[in-house]
């Protein structure tokens, strides 16, 4: 309500004035309708678009705005925007998790497995492990981890380690 009355250049960001005045040229010299996305704002308190088309009428150059009110699309935007930024924190955090990792793989001593409770396949194992199995790090990834042990069944050497991890 406290906008009737007024200049309409009152409610609008500054970057939005001389796109106005363009466009308010454009419809007195041709008539043809033309159409528009304007920032508004109230008091600098808040600011939102929306989409306009221009309508030239009556002999006095008035013109008929009718607009579309795009918050919605714009907090749309905004959260697609907040979630890529998250993601791309979360690849980030991940990627150096994993370099962390991988550098503690290669330059640990000792011999280190990661071994799938459910599977009973190597899922990682460092140089050391696979040296101590007589096979390549490569070769040991993937493989089913008690097929290396002569006197165990898959079952059993996953339930002994299991048990070993729990045990103080």
């Amino acid at each position: 309500d406290h906008w009737v009355g007024n200049n309409l250049k009152d409610f609008l960001t500054d970057e939005c004035l001389p796109k106005l005045g363009r466009i308010l040229k454009e419809c007195a010299n041709d008539g043809a309708v033309q159409k528009v996305e304007l920032n508004h704002r109230d008091k600098m308190v808040w600011q939102y678009p929306v989409r306009y088309t221009f309508h030239r009428f009556g002999h006095e150059n008035a013109a008929l705005l009718l607009g579309r009110d795009l918050r919605p699309i714009a907090e749309t935007q905004q959260q697609l925007v907040q979630a890529q930024i998250a993601l791309e924190q979360g690849y980030e955090a991940r990627r150096e998790f994993d370099a962390r990792y991988r550098v503690l793989m290669a330059n640990v001593s000792q011999a280190v497995a990661f071994v799938s409770v459910q599977t009973g396949r190597a899922e990682d194992a460092n140089d050391a492990a696979a040296t101590l199995l007589g096979l390549s790090a490569d070769a040991l990834r993937g493989s089913s981890f008690a097929q290396h042990f002569n006197d165990r069944s898959n079952v059993e050497l996953t339930e002994s380690l299991m048990n070993a991890t729990l045990a103080e």
